[in-house]
């Protein structure tokens, strides 16, 4: 009697600490499925923004010269863009844009002024925001340096 209830013991014993097993298993398959799932056959979003350049270097202009240069972009996507806002991080800085769509397959441009009155090195960025990436802009960058 005494050998029955130890056998029994060990195998209620067994059973939960295979079933414990069991579910500490499925946990980790689990988050690695899920780990799987997000970084290895993803879809990887392309913007429809195909830039020329998102970063034009001026290198050394002259004070007072012409501060203007051309961002141009092809719409590589299904739908229109539509440029919503176009910003730069300082009032040196000027963009200009046209709201109207930019069709797939055809370019559009953003025109930027940087007022070249001011001396030394600078490093500006233009947020561009469309109804593509509404929360996500894309950032262009104009460099250089205005001497005397």
């Amino acid at each position: 009697m005494k050998q029955l209830l130890i056998a029994i013991a060990l195998l209620s014993l067994t059973t939960v600490v295979s079933a414990q097993s069991n579910k500490t298993e499925k946990r980790q398959n689990t988050s690695t499925s899920s780990a799987t799932k997000k970084n290895i056959g993803q879809k990887v979003e392309k913007s429809p923004f195909a830039f020329d350049s998102l970063v034009i270097d001026y290198g050394v202009i002259t004070k007072g010269s012409s501060g203007e240069t051309v961002f141009r972009f092809k719409n590589t996507g299904n739908t229109p863009i539509v440029l919503t806002k176009v910003e730069a991080d300082c009032g040196c800085t000027t963009p200009e844009f046209t709201n109207q769509p930019v069709l797939p397959g055809k370019t559009g441009e953003i025109k930027v002024n940087y007022d070249t009155s001011k001396m030394g090195y600078f490093n500006k960025n233009i947020f561009v925001t469309s109804n593509i990436n509404p929360d996500k802009p894309v950032t262009l960058v104009i460099k250089g340096e205005v001497v005397n």
